[in-house]
């Protein structure tokens, strides 16, 4: 139960201006933080598992750790939370410890994962990062190193208006 005291605290938390909110998430019920990327869209588009009871999982790119916090929430008992941003630029340490949270956070590129995390987990999250990367197959291919079960990714592609309705996206080779 979330008394008027923490629901406080957490509203003070997400008017601070401490650090960068990237994430729209409940921090606790009834406070949402004030980030653009709704992560509960995600969270229902993607049909992410209510139950992680004894699962482990890998956030990767988490920035205010959303996912990785939610993941803890729904019962997964080993969650790592992976940025190349440290811990402070998007205020997941001090979330972490307003939650009193147990996830892990390691600073790495996703390219670094398999070397520096050296294991895999049940579930790997990849929302929002793919699209950012110059080498996209080669985080795939990081990815694919450290997933055991399931890897849920998102991304963003540009689709012009006035392109063809029947195609996703189009990729122009430069010369």
């Amino acid at each position: 139960m979330v008394t008027n005291e923490i629901a406080q605290k957490a509203r003070e938390l997400c008017a601070a201006k401490d650090f960068i909110w990237h994430q729209k998430f409940e921090l606790v019920p009834g406070v949402t933080s004030p980030g653009v990327n709704d992560i509960d869209w995600l969270l229902r588009a993607s049909s992410f598992p209510a139950n992680l009871t004894g699962k482990s999982v890998l956030d990767v790119g988490t920035t205010n750790g959303a996912m990785a916090f939610e993941a803890e929430r729904r019962g997964a008992t080993d969650v790592v939370a992976v940025d190349i941003a440290d811990e402070n630029h998007f205020g997941f340490r001090k979330l972490a410890e307003f939650l009193n949270s147990r996830v892990q956070f390691k600073q790495a590129s996703v390219y670094e994962i398999p070397q520096v995390l050296n294991r895999t987990f049940d579930i790997v999250i990849f929302w929002g990062v793919l699209y950012h990367l110059r080498h996209p197959l080669l985080a795939l291919d990081a990815l694919r190193q450290v997933c055991g079960d399931s890897c849920y990714l998102e991304s963003a592609i540009y689709t012009p208006k006035h392109q063809d309705p029947t195609h996703v996206a189009k990729f122009h080779r430069l010369d």
